[in-house]
């Protein structure tokens, strides 16, 4: 009888032994997948950073690389509002470029040519905002970038503006922008 409990504590220890390596193995896995997450966490928020500094160049572009024509200001990257909308789309999903060129740009029948719109337009980040510049990422991997604006218009104002950004597979682009007023 007690070579028959002996056996059995000697199977269970064994068994012990060949599992305790798999939970360490496990824990090993979870830490390395971890560090793996948070550092591909921090390495794409300064990729999408880079790429959403770079579409609101594109963005600024239509607007400085122009030429007059009579009192039309007419833009350089793009002879149709379709190419306007494509030489967008470059940094900004479809949608919103669409809607951004239809904002900004009108149709001239005389000029057979885009020509823009004056008026307002949104913020244009730039590499000096990057030290405002804060983010979140969701759980879908979309990754949104943030800051503040302080007497805008009027003193004590102040303007809360989202960009949020999405992977396409090889870069991001911009997939939709907020600005509205907050009360301070």
């Amino acid at each position: 009888m007690i070579k028959y409990y002996l056996s059995i504590i000697i199977l269970v220890l064994f068994f012990l032994l060949l599992w305790i390596p798999q939970l360490l193995a496990q824990e090993t896995n979870r830490n390395f997948f971890y560090n793996f997450y948070i550092n591909h966490t921090v390495f794409a928020e300064k990729e999408a950073l880079d790429s959403m500094l770079k579409s609101f160049q594109l963005f600024s572009s239509l607007f400085t690389d122009v030429y007059m024509q009579g009192d039309y200001i007419i833009p350089l990257h793009g002879q149709t509002m379709q190419e306007l909308i494509d030489y967008l789309a470059e940094g900004f999903e479809n949608d919103l470029a669409s809607d951004i060129i239809e904002t900004y740009f009108t149709w001239n029948c005389e000029l057979n040519k885009p020509v823009v719109i004056p008026c307002d337009l949104i913020p244009v980040l730039t590499d000096l905002d990057r030290a405002e510049i804060k983010s979140f990422t969701d759980c879908y991997g979309n990754i949104y970038f943030y800051r503040f604006y302080d007497n805008c218009y009027y003193q004590g104002d102040r303007y809360y503006y989202q960009v949020s950004t999405y992977f396409t597979g090889y870069t991001w682009k911009i997939k939709s922008i907020r600005f509205e007023s907050i009360l301070k």
